[in-house]
C-alpha cells in the first residue's frame, strides 16, 4: 500500500516520525546506513554535520534514500528518494519523490489522515 507524498506534504509527514535511516551507495561497494535527523529548508532536506562517509558516498553516487520507520505496529513508513551533494559539513538532498508505504497485510494498522482531513485511498 502506497500513498504519494508530494513535497508540500513532506513537512507534515516528517513531523510524524523520529530519526531516519540514510541509505547511500558508494560506487562498487555495499550500502551504508546512517541514522540521521534531516530538516527541511527551502524545499530540500539538510543533514547537518553529516558523517564523512555519508558526504563521500553522496559525492560518489548522489542517489540516496531516507527511510523513517513507523513508530506504530503495522503503521506507515516514510520513504524519500533524492539527489545528495555536500555543502561543507552538511549533506543536502534535493527531493525527487516520497511515499508512505506499508505492506497490504498491515492494513489493520492506523489509517493515514492528512491534517486538512484528506484521507488518501488505503
Amino acid at each position: 500500500m502506497t500513498i504519494p507524498v508530494p513535497l508540500y506534504r513532506l513537512p507534515e509527514a516528517m513531523a510524524c516520525f523520529n530519526s531516519a535511516s540514510l541509505i547511500t551507495l558508494p560506487y562498487g561497494a555495499h550500502v551504508k546506513v546512517h541514522t540521521v535527523d534531516p530538516i527541511l529548508e527551502d524545499g530540500r532536506l539538510v543533514i547537518r554535520n553529516a558523517r564523512d562517509s555519508a558526504l563521500r558516498n553522496g559525492a560518489a553516487n548522489p542517489n540516496v534514500t531516507l527511510i523513517w520507520q513507523s513508530p506504530y505496529p503495522h503503521g506507515w513508513s516514510l520513504v524519500v528518494d533524492g539527489q545528495a551533494w555536500a555543502n561543507g559539513p552538511n549533506l543536502m538532498i534535493d527531493y525527487e519523490s516520497g511515499i508512505l508505504h506499508r505492506p497490504r497485510y498491515h492494513n489493520d494498522g492506523p489509517q493515514w489522515v492528512w491534517q486538512d482531513g484528506e484521507r488518501p485511498p488505503q
